[in-house]
């Protein structure tokens, strides 16, 4: 059985993207130990003492946030998932014809994902903004662990 270049040219850019979609995971994973590392900072020894009573509506709000973007990153996990296994036949050329639906899934899934980072740089900036803000405003230095 022969291949044409069409069907070369198809079966690369579905490994591609197989391919990013896998490395979708390793972000995901990523994002979840940021989020931790953000809430440890938040009720560590460094930000805790810098609180002061007209933060804790905007702590509360960056903290549930943060728990909110935690819910959408195993959502979208499962999402990358399940589209990782519906590719795989696709590229182990096992199934031939292939649905545009596919690469329309691929692109929702990339901009959900973006989206989601965009929502924790702006959780990091919060907290890092506070502190930095809180600090200045106490002459303090951040206690080292």
């Amino acid at each position: 059985m022969t291949s044409t270049k069409e069907d070369d040219v198809l079966n690369e850019e579905l490994q591609e993207l197989y391919l990013i979609s896998k490395h979708w995971i390793s972000d995901l994973e990523f994002l979840t130990g940021e989020i931790d590392f953000l809430k440890k900072l938040v009720f560590g020894k460094t930000f805790y003492p810098l609180i002061q009573a007209n933060d804790l509506e905007k702590v509360a709000e960056t903290l549930i946030k943060a728990e909110w973007i935690l819910d959408e990153q195993s959502r979208l996990k499962s999402g990358i998932f399940n589209h990782l296994q519906t590719l795989k036949p696709y590229v182990l050329r096992s199934i031939k014809n292939y649905n545009v639906s596919l690469i329309e899934l691929h692109s929702q899934l990339d901009n959900q994902l973006r989206e989601l980072m965009l929502d924790f740089i702006s959780v990091k900036n919060v907290v890092f903004d506070m502190t930095i803000q809180r600090l200045k405003k106490n002459n303090a230095t951040p206690e080292l662990y």
